[in-house]
Order: C-alpha cells, then structure tokens, then sequence
C-alpha cells in the first residue's frame, strides 16, 4: 500500500489484553509517523530521524525507546510491536529490545489493549501526540494486527482478515528513484522525497534545481579604478546586526591589494566615532578592521594568497566580543575583543570607498596610533553572492537582479546603487593581450585578467621568453637531450668490453667558472664484475673510483699528504642493477655512498682529511678517464657521422687499444686484497686498474656531465659559452649495437653459447649438452639416463650411449638379441634363447656351452685353450671328465672367452683382445682389472703424499687435480710459487717497511708502531714489564695488547707478583698445620702395633694347649675350631 502523506489506514481489532502489530515499510524520509494504537490509553510509532521511536504513557520515559538506524534507505525494513501486562517489545529487522511496563494496582489490563489503529497517519485532534510530522510518505505492507492480516481489497478470500477503512491508499507501491540522475545542477546535493527531490545548492547557486546564481559584479575593469557599490541598509537590517553579523561573499582577483567591503556608519567617517567592520587585500592577504567603542583592531589572515585568479568565499563573523575569520570554508582566526558596543550600520560599501574630504584612509591617522600604512584603494576584480545574517536571517545584495520567477531570493540587505559604466555584469576579463606579450612570435589567448602564450618550437616560458635548446638542436642519434640554463647537454649511456677501452676528458670554464663546484661525483652504472670507473692522475697525484661486483672503492694519493688513502663500501648482497655512486668532498673531509644509502653504514665511507684544493687542481688540471687507468694513448669511441641506436639512448665503446701505465701511476699504482668478494689467491683485475667492463650512465663532476661524444658530435653551438667537460677526438669507431646496454658479450658465452638478452641479462643461452651463466659446465646426461639391463651409460655432448650387456642391444639396450638366429649350438643341440642369453640342450654324446665337446674327453684331447693347464678331474661345474685352469686374462669352461668380454669394463674401459692376454684399457684417471678404481692424484707415490704443497686443499678429479692455494700466501699450479705481498700493496704496512717471507710477509713497523699495517701503537714502547721482564706485542691477534717474560721469582700481567716467596709461605703455613697431625699419626700408629706385637706373642705361647681358666676368663663360649686337636692315643678330661 502506497501512502502520500495524506493518506490514512484505520483498522478497529478486539483484544481484551494484550496487543501487537507487524508490518513492512519503506521510505526516503527520515521522519514520519508509522502507527498510533488507541485504547485506555495511546501509543506511537514513529521513524525519527532514521530510527524506529516507540512512546506512550505505558513507559516512564517521555522520549520512548529507540532502535534501529538508517531505516529510510528505501529499503523494505520489518517492525514489530507487542504489548503486554508486564514488558513492551519493540524490535526493528534483527534487532530487538523489551522494556517493562509498571501499571498500578489500581490499573485494569485493558490498558494494554488498543482497539483501533491508525497506520500512515491519523485523525486531527490526535496530531498533536507525535514528536515530528502526523503522516507517513511511503509504502507498507504484510500487516498483521493481533494475528489478523490487514489487507487494502476486501475481496480477497483470505481469513483472517479484518475489515479497514483506507483514505487516500493506493495499492501497489509505484516508486522511481528521484535523485537517479541527479537533477541538481552546478555540483548541488539531491535528497531523494520519496515523490519528489530537493537539491541542497552550493553557493553561490539558487533555484530548484540550481540551475541559477546570483548574478557577479566586475570592477575596476580595465583602466577603471573608481568602481563602487553603495548599500544603503534598511531600518530592519540594521537592528537585527547590531550585535551579531555574518557578512560574506565570493571575491576574484589578481591584484594584491584594494578595499573589498566597508560596514558601518556613513556618517563622521574619520572622525574616530563610527563603528565598522572593513575587509581590504593587503600583499594578497585578507586584512581585517574592525572598531567599536572608539577601538581600532587589525586582523591579518597570514599565509593563504587570495590574489591568484580564483574564486574564494570570504567570511567575517562578529558576536558580540567574539571575531572570527573564515575563507573557503575553513576558520583561519578566532579571538575575543575587549569592545562590547553595537554595530551602528547604515551603509555598506563594496569594492571600495566614496571619495569625500574625510576618507577612511584618515582612519590611520588617529592621534593615539603610531603607525601609518598606505592609502588603501579600489577593489579590481569580482564580487559575487554577499549576503549578511545575524545568524537566524540572511539577508542579499543583488547586484543585478535575476527576475526569475520560479525563485525565491531572500530579502534584500539594502538598497542598491552603482554607476553601471564602472561596474560591470557578469565576469568580464581585462584584455590581457592588447599589449602583445608574447615574445618570439608566440600567440596571446585571454584568460580571466591574464593571458597565456602559446609558444613556437624551441621556445617556453610565460612569455615564451626561455629558450628551449633541445627543441632547436639535434643530440646524435641514440641520446636524450637536457635543457640546461644556458644550453643543453646529450644524456647517454655507454657500454665498455674491457678490453683495453677508455675515455679521456679534459675541463673546458667561461672566464666566471668557479672553480667550488667541483666538490661532487656521480657515477651511475651496471656491471656484474667492473674496473675502473674514473681515474684522474697527474704524476705522482691521483685519484680513481673502481668497482668489483659491487663493491666500490675509492683510493687518491696527493703530494701534501705523506701516504695515499684506500676507502671501500659496499652493497649488502650484489645485483648487478643499475646504481649510483655519490662522492662529496669539503674542508671537513670527504663521504661517498650508493645513492639509495645513509650515511655511517656499510654502503658508505668518510673520511675526516681531504686535501680539496689539491683536487680541485688535479681536476682542472689533468685528464679525466673513463673506463681505464692512465697511460692510454687513443680514445676509441666514435667516428665523425657514426649514428647509434635510438631505441634505448646508449652508446656502446670496446674493441682494441693498449694501456701502459706512466711513470707516476706505476709509482702510485694501488692493489687491493682481502677483499671478501674474492675466493681465490689471484686478484680481480677490475682491482687492478684493469679497463672497465659493463655500462656506465650519467657521470658527473660538479654537476657537469661527462658526455660521450665530441664537441663536434653535439653540434654544440653553444659549447663556447657554458662550462663542460669535453671528450677528446675519438679515433676510430670499434663497437656498435642496437638494443641498448650491452650486459652481456658474446665472447664470455662458450660452447657456441649466445647472450640470451644482452641489453638487460647477463645469462647465455647455451647450446645443446652446456649449461651455466658462460655456458662452461658440461651436462651430465648420464644423470637421468635410460639404459636398462645393466647398460653402462657413456656421457656425450647433449646424449648419452648406452653399452650393453651381451645378448642385448638397441639405443637404450632394451631389445633381447635372439641368440639362436646364428645357430649356435653344434652337433644337433637345440638352441634355447633367454633374456639376454641362450642355452644349448646337447644330445647325449655332446656336451659344452655350444656342444661342441664330447662328453667323454679328457686331457689327451687338448680340450683347454690359449695355454691354460688341464686336469683329469670331472668339473662340477660342466660335468667335463676335465678341469680347465686357465691363463690370465681367459675364463669358461675351457679357457676360450676373455674375461673382459664376459664382465665389461667399466668408466668407458675398453677390451683389448690384440695382446698376448685380454685385459681393460681403462680410461685416463681409473685403473684396475676392470677399470672400477678411480685414481685419487691427490694421493700418489708409495708414501700417499698430495702434489698440493704448502698446506694447500687437493681436491681430486678424473685424471686431474685442483689445488686450492686460499691462504697459504703461494700461487702456481702446486701452489708452489710464493706470492710477494709486499709489491702488491705499497701501503700494507702503513708507515712501516714491508719484508716478504715464504707464504707471508712482516712488517718492520718504526719505533713506537705495530701490527700487520703498522696502524698501531706498541704497547711494549712503555716498558710496562717490570724486575727485569720482557714486553711482547700481541698487536697483530689483540691490538694495543702485550705479555710479559717474567724472570723465575715474578709472575703476572707485568711481572708485579713475586713467585718464589708466595709459595715459600704457602709451605710454611701448611707445614704449620700438616706437621702435628702427621706426628700424631705416627704416635697413635706406634702404640698400635707395639700392642698387636705383645699380644701376637702371648698367643703363639699358649696355642695347641687347652687351659679352661684361660678360655674362661677370654670367652667362656669357646670356639672349637681355634683349639689344636690333641693326638689320637691321648683322652682328655
């Protein structure tokens, strides 16, 4: 059912006790009512505020209960209601709440029943019982009144049913979404009515739909400075603002200073008497002035620049002592004035003030103010929607009247009045371009009191007054340009073999270069092993930033400071991606690091000491290279014309060339070790000053690029005019790609392996049978091979073979051969073939494996072969009346088959039947009757000794060995040629004297300096042993650390402790206790025996004798077996 508002369902139920309803709604409205139950007393269900409100004087509550949220969503929502004696239930969809109901004593039941409903709205005389609107716009349905369904057609045969009486209910619910699309205009909010909308306008637009604004006012257009409107406040007006005003408007401007409104008093302007509320621009800013009482106060809203050509709603608030400042929306200032007095308006004043004798500038003047500030002038822009509330009405100032009829305007603030010539309808723009602003040909376009310029090629700007060099110059083919302030530059990256390749540079400066910003390096590269990445040398004086799998190290040596310098970092784990190096010097010191790095970790370095100047003069002064060390004699790079790829922007450098180091860099040169990156005893060559391999991208001294091509390449017209490091004349092109960085080559792939992707992977594909990142390692196909019975599987290039076992064949030896084909069994025996074998079935008079022996042969008959011995004894085995013993190398039963042809040889062995005797040759490496022992190299010779020498590891192979010589200072094959660590590192022992020793090397550190770099001070220099001890540094195992030799009597850290005497009263003092208890012992042990022995005596005397006063007196009890027994003949009483 379908309820419009005006709508009503009433329905008349009988229940002596007890009532309840259930029902269906939906709706958009937040409020209405839902039903009114009327009996003894009344309750009311209404939606309010999107919540279901249950209230009635059944409840102690005035308000009722609530529940439920959000229920007019236009969704179908479930209620229901039951009333009882003792609880009221109220539940909306899933929820539910009871309340219990205290009725008196006194209080018939009857009071929980209410005979007549009304659903949707009600009968007048009982509107006044609802807290918000008595009707309902919507819809409802499945209602059920104390078990009765109410339903709109009475016809319908469904019981129960109870008759009701509808007014203004339609059946069916007909419903279309009204906000669906939205019909509000100019970004209004539609709330949807159910029936009909309403749009909620932002300002300044009005109207139903929004679709009108108040209409904008222009001033100061063009040369027009004297535009203004005059509001002459009506009676009303006036007395309702002279406490509390709200004025606000939209203003749009480019100017950055000018009045905006005066409110106040027209009348003693100047005199210090008026009240006001006045709003200027001041340097973009909005200022406000405010004075009541005699009391001027000043306001600036810092910070927030309304004088950029857009619309910005401005609102200034006073009640009573309390001033606040909005703009757009947002409060920027709030504060309380001392000044309490009315507002006394009668005017407002818009875009600026009335010329007269006494203007509002003399305002500054007052006697009692210090400061003076500039003569305000007229606002130059738009002023739109002012409107002026004292919070309860709003009132307008219509410029230009809309005359709509359909709209309803608030009332008027004033009468309004203005000189049309000077200030204009609508927004109207100041003809920007009449003055042709647009240099070099550009087209003007007229903005809102601007202008913009489009510009030609080659030009950009406001004005189009800056020069675009890249739009009017060509980089080569291959690079990017860069617009630089004064010129452009040509960005590429370049690609080098490491062979022998390098680029060379020298500084180009204007007459104004400065020489301080050459304090910076950044190198930008890719590179999976590395090189040398930038050396500068002059010499003895250098400087070089190298890389080896990611790590970096920085190393310089200049002639005012007595030792060179070596610095590292590095990344966590190598990638080989892409990565920028930074390097920033000052009087402070210096500090490099990765890019993506903080300062004070491992991916960075500093050091405190820096000799700035003398770099600033190696940089200006020396030749810069690229890729290598110093000493190469032509750059190889480009020929005149050569283009490169303009897919990715690189440029690609390798091929032949040569490196001799001068004088100054041999003298210089500096060779890193212990690097961890590297596991074996010879040095990476990027470490070296070996030429570099991979891609280097931007490099960078100072902000100025390295580029890599001559100043004749970039068709640099400008090259004379800006400071740039320049590359020397390239002799000849050697290396050219088209797919970019090159990180791949095809010479590191092996095995006919090719770069898979050269431009972004180091990885080769490799031909069949190889694998690895080179390509190098051969697959093992035998691994997973398929050789079935017993085959040996020999590994190939990319397949394998199968060798099988006699009687099978095929690839994979999976096919039996059919042995019987060739008939092999003689003298009529049946041949019978098997897996792999066959048997012979002899007849009677034959026997053999091919029945070829007569079965009574013996020795006379030679039946054994190739020089075995035979014996007249039956073999068991064969049922021969003959034994075979056969020669070396034969088996069978008489000695015909080689061994090696009945069991194969194995790891590729091979029979050999062309000697006196069958035997394996075996395969380099194995060794063995049937080649099944790999030979261990490492353990050769009778005494087992390994070839690896000076504690080196042997790891054996097949028919090789490998020494590992990690750690034992030697290098060679058997790590037997003893490395010189002391040419390879000039500054291993620091200030000390480097002395090479078989598999080391020492260090003769000066006076007062130990361990391995000589870094440390000797401990021992402070004589700190003591009586006489020796002092030994332990600087190279616990720096700053020593022992003592002390002499016999002195013991201790410095020999403090005397020994000898310590344990002398140590023996004293146990002698002092130990003594008298030996002693006593030794009493107590001597009365012990000189007892037994007196007693042994006594015993011996009477023993083989019976003496009864003796037994009696020693044990009456006497024990038989302790007396002698007396002689046969003898009787005793």
């Amino acid at each position: 059912m379908s309820l419009n508002g005006s709508s009503l369902i009433l329905v008349n139920t009988t229940r002596e006790e007890g009532y309840d309803i259930q029902f269906r709604f939906k709706t958009t409205l937040s409020n209405g009512l839902l039903a009114i139950g009327k009996g003894s007393t009344f309750y009311i269900l209404e939606l309010v505020h999107g919540k279901l409100n249950l209230h009635s004087s059944l409840l102690n509550k005035w308000e009722g209960v609530f529940i439920g949220s959000k229920l007019s969503d236009s969704n179908w929502q479930k209620v229901f209601v039951a009333i009882n004696s003792s609880h009221l239930v109220l539940a909306a969809n899933e929820e539910q709440t009871i309340y219990p109901i205290n009725l008196n004593e006194a209080t018939n039941v009857s009071y929980t029943s209410f005979p007549t409903t009304y659903l949707g709205g009600t009968l007048p005389y009982l509107s006044g019982l609802t807290h918000g609107p008595a009707s309902f716009i919507g819809c409802t349905e499945d209602v059920v009144i104390n078990g009765e369904w109410v339903l709109p057609n009475k016809h319908v045969k469904e019981a129960p049913y109870v008759p009701i009486t509808l007014m203004g209910v339609e059946v069916g619910c007909p419903r279309e979404d009204q906000c669906k699309p939205n019909p509000c205009h100019n970004g209004g909010t539609c709330t949807d009515l159910w029936r009909n909308f309403t749009c909620a306008c932002e300002r300044p637009y009005l109207g139903h739909t929004c679709q009108y604004n108040l209409t904008a006012a222009t001033f100061g257009h063009e040369n027009i400075t004297e535009s203004l409107v005059t509001v002459m406040v009506n009676d009303r007006a006036r007395r309702s603002i002279r406490n509390v005003v709200d004025i606000s408007m939209f203003i749009r401007t480019r100017q950055e200073d000018g009045t905006i409104f005066y409110l106040g008093s027209s009348s003693g302007i100047g005199s210090g008497e008026e009240t006001f509320i006045l709003a200027q621009l001041d340097a973009g800013e909005l200022l406000v002035k405010i004075q009541f009482s005699g009391t001027l106060e000043k306001y600036t809203v810092g910070g927030q620049k309304l004088a950029d050509g857009y619309n910005h709603l401005i609102q200034v608030v006073r009640n009573v002592t309390l001033v606040q400042v909005k703009m757009n929306g947002t409060e920027y200032f709030r504060k309380t004035i001392s000044a309490t007095g009315p507002l006394d308006v009668n005017v407002l004043y818009l875009g600026g003030m009335p010329q007269m004798g006494r203007t509002i500038r003399q305002v500054e003047a007052i006697p009692d103010r210090s400061e003076i500030t500039k003569p305000p002038v007229n606002f130059k822009g738009i002023i739109q929607d002012v409107q002026i509330s004292n919070g309860n009405r709003i009132m307008v100032v219509e410029f230009f009247p809309l005359g709509a009829d359909d709209l309803e305007i608030p009332p008027p603030f004033g009468t309004v009045s203005f000189d049309k010539t000077m200030v204009l309808e609508g927004v109207v723009s100041d003809n920007s371009c009449r003055s042709n602003p647009c240099e070099h040909s550009g087209t003007c376009f007229v903005t809102w009191n601007d202008f913009s310029c489009e510009c030609p090629r080659g030009y950009k700007g406001k004005m189009c007054q800056e020069m675009e060099f890249c739009q009017l110059q060509n980089c080569p083919l291959g690079s990017t340009c860069q617009n630089l302030d004064n010129g452009y530059e040509c960005i590429a990256n370049a690609t080098f073999d490491g062979h022998n390749t390098s680029l060379s540079y020298s500084l180009h400066v204007t007459s104004n270069f400065s020489i301080k910003q050459l304090d910076t390096i950044s190198i930008t590269y890719r590179s999976r092993t590395g090189g040398t990445m930038l050396y500068i040398n002059s010499g003895t004086e250098f400087f070089s930033v190298s890389v080896y799998n990611d790590e970096v190290t920085v190393a310089w040596k200049f002639n005012v400071m007595p030792l060179g310098q070596v610095y590292r970092f590095r990344k966590d784990e190598p990638d080989g991606n892409w990565t920028t190096v930074l390097i920033r010097m000052d009087n402070n010191g210096i500090m490099g690091k990765f890019s993506f790095a903080s300062e004070d970790t491992a991916q960075s370095f500093s050091a405190s000491v820096f000799p700035l100047e003398s770099w600033k003069k190696l940089v200006t002064s020396s030749k810069i290279i690229l890729g290598g060390r110093a000493g190469v004699q032509d750059n190889i790079a480009f020929a005149d014309g050569v283009s490169v790829s303009s897919k990715h922007s690189y440029v690609t450098f390798g091929g032949e060339g040569f490196d001799t180091l001068g004088t100054g860099a041999n003298e210089n040169r500096v060779d890193y070790t212990s690097l961890p990156t590297v596991t074996t005893s010879a040095l990476p060559s990027a470490l070296e000053g070996a030429f570099f391999k991979g891609c280097l991208g931007e490099v960078r001294i100072g902000g100025l690029l390295l580029p890599y091509f001559t100043p004749d390449q970039l068709y640099s017209d400008n090259s004379s005019t800006q400071d740039s490091f320049e590359l020397s004349a390239p002799r000849k092109r050697v290396y050219d790609m088209e797919s970019g960085c090159r990180l791949c080559f095809e010479s590191e792939c092996s095995n006919g392996g090719h770069c898979a992707d050269p431009a972004e992977s180091y990885v080769c594909n490799c031909s069949a049978g190889f694998e690895g990142d080179g390509c190098t390692a051969n697959i093992n196909e035998c691994e997973q091979n398929r050789c079935e019975n017993n085959a040996t599987c020999i590994d190939g290039i990319a397949n394998y073979t199968c060798h099988c076992q006699q009687g099978w064949e095929g690839w994979l030896c999976d096919v039996d051969i059919d042995e019987c084909t060739s008939n092999p069994c003689q003298h009529g025996g049946t041949c019978i073939n098997g897996l792999g074998k066959f048997e012979c079935n002899c007849t009677d008079e034959y026997m053999g494996l091919y029945c070829e022996n007569f079965k009574l042969i013996t020795c006379d008959n030679s039946p054994c072969l190739n020089g075995s011995t035979c014996t007249d004894v039956k073999n068991s085995k064969t049922g021969d009346n003959f034994t075979c013993t056969c020669m070396e190398g034969f088996v069978g039963p008489v000695c015909n088959k080689p061994y090696c042809m009945e069991q194969p040889c194995q790891h590729g062995g091979t029979c050999d039947l062309t000697g006196v005797a069958p035997l394996c040759r075996c395969y380099p490496g194995y060794r063995g009757k049937y080649c099944e022992e790999d030979i261990n190299e490492c353990a050769e010779g009778p005494d087992k000794a390994s070839p690896c020498k000076n504690g080196a590891n042997c790891t054996d192979g097949i028919n090789n060995y490998i020494c590992n010589c990690s750690g034992t200072g030697y290098k060679g094959l058997n790590c037997t040629e003893d490395i010189d660590e002391c040419t390879r590192d000039l500054f291993l022992c620091g200030a000390g004297s480097c002395v090479n020793i078989p598999g080391s090397f020492r260090c003769q550190c000066p006076e007062g300096k130990c361990g391995s770099q000589c870094a440390d001070d000797d401990p021992c220099s402070e004589k700190p042993c003591k009586n006489g001890g020796i002092c030994f540094e332990k600087c190279d195992s616990s720096p700053g650390d020593y022992y003592c030799e002390c002499p016999v009597a002195f013991k201790g850290k410095n020999c403090t402790e005397m020994f000898a005497e310590e344990a002398s009263h140590n023996a004293v003092d146990i002698a002092i206790i130990v003594a008298p208890i030996v002693g006593l012992i030794l009493l107590v042990a001597a009365v012990g025996l000189s007892v037994f022995i007196t007693m042994a005596r006594k015993k011996r005397a009477t023993r083989g004798t019976y003496s009864p006063s003796q037994q009696e007196y020693c044990n009456p009890r006497v024990e038989m077996d302790n007396v002698m027994k007396p002689p046969p003949e003898e009787r005793l009483i």
